[in-house]
């Protein structure tokens, strides 16, 4: 007996795809006890012999029901038993097998490994310096050591000879789905768009390393990619060459927070407001950083012209969010993030992308991501968009 596929599209967008078992029954549709909420009457789905029963039509393996309304529809799939899946579509190429195995029994797949590594542009040194077949002397981690003390290039060499060890201030902004038992992680995920033209971009820098432009693109596909340290290094790249690059100064910032170098990411938004005293981005990046650091004095400082500068924008909104957060004053924060996405179509396509990676991630947030007020927040905003249970 397979198990039951739940997928919803907005517009022909697909915003959700859930794979349910179905031992008995479940609830599907607009019902504080169903599985997958959606704006719909509820309803169950039942098992009945080797086919399930959904509104009155009888699904059997590979069978699905379609229920449409004006702006989504509810695609409802029996899905095969899962081995069967994977018997069905594991294909073996035995003449990959043969090689891999004299590969392995040679040893010649680390040396290989590190030939291939070390011909591609999109690999960054810092990178390859964390792999145990490629450590630089005096670059090994202490045993132990959190995954967040990378080696990498400092932001005032990127891309030079020269490296040091730098460990994080904070922690990494990372996917905790399994610990709050919804999916944010998966909901910020619908909304990161996939660059075509990434992978000819990524071409381009083979054939010429100073395309500035094709570097863009390459950072931020990795960026969106959560490959930031990646990012960090094809923004320093970029630094190297046009040192007054704040697009590209800013991005590298946000790169270095999501990895927790917040001393990093506060040096780049000092460097962006040194000329750029109204950068409104800026500004906030720096007083988040701040406060991140345990610098609340000077966070509220940064906080307050910010204020001044920007009141109404959607991103003032956001830091008073994350110093609230960070200060404990949980409720305060609801109602700070509650302004930012009522105003969110104020920002542009990539901002509204970074407030959700923010609110799915950022670790100070990791609190309210836990308590069922901010989930109802974005459910009242966001409808069957929202962030759904995956418990």
């Amino acid at each position: 007996m397979g198990r039951l596929a739940v997928e919803i599209r907005l517009f022909e967008q697909v915003i959700e795809h859930r794979v349910l078992p179905l031992t008995g029954g479940l609830v599907l549709g607009d019902s504080p006890d169903a599985k997958v909420v959606f704006p719909y009457p509820a309803f169950r789905v039942e098992r009945e012999n080797h086919c399930f029963r959904v509104l009155g039509a009888e699904l059997a393996e590979g069978d699905d029901f379609t229920i449409e309304a004006e702006t989504f529809e509810v695609v409802l799939t029996h899905t095969p038993a899962a081995w069967r899946q994977w018997r069905s579509q594991l294909q073996v190429d035995p003449r990959f097998f043969a090689i891999t195995l004299v590969m392995v029994l040679s040893g010649g797949w680390i040396d290989a490994a590190d030939e291939w590594l070390g011909r591609q542009p999109w690999v960054a040194k810092d990178w390859l310096a964390t792999q145990t077949w490629h450590e630089p002397d005096g670059a090994r981690q202490a045993e132990g050591a959190p995954e967040a003390a990378l080696v990498r290039v400092t932001a005032e060499s990127y891309g030079r000879a020269g490296s040091q060890v730098q460990r994080a201030d904070g922690p990494q902004h990372l996917n905790d789905d399994r610990v709050t038992g919804v999916g944010y992680h998966r909901w910020f995920k619908r909304v990161v768009p996939n660059d075509p033209n990434a992978l000819q971009a990524d071409l381009r820098l083979e054939m010429d390393p100073d395309d500035i432009e094709a570097r863009r693109i390459v950072g931020r596909a990795a960026y969106n990619q959560s490959r930031f340290a990646l990012a960090s290094w094809h923004y320093g790249e970029i630094l190297e060459r046009y040192p007054d690059d704040h697009h590209a100064r800013l991005r590298l910032a946000w790169a270095e927070r999501r990895q927790g170098h917040h001393q990093t990411e506060y040096a780049l938004y000092s460097e962006i407001l040194s000329t750029l005293p109204a950068h409104v981005l800026a500004l906030g990046g720096s007083s988040m950083a701040a406060a991140r650091l345990g610098r609340f004095v000077e966070a509220q400082r940064l906080l307050e012209v910010l204020h001044v500068v920007a009141p109404t924008h959607p991103y003032t909104d956001l830091t008073s969010a994350v110093l609230e957060s960070a200060r404990g004053q949980d409720q305060e924060a609801l109602r700070s993030l509650r302004r930012t996405v009522e105003r969110r179509d104020l920002l542009d396509e990539e901002l509204q992308v970074e407030l959700r990676r923010d609110i799915a991630t950022d670790p100070s947030f990791s609190a309210l991501r836990s308590h069922w007020r901010l989930r109802a927040l974005l459910r009242r905003h966001f409808a069957a968009a929202s962030p759904q249970g995956t418990r």
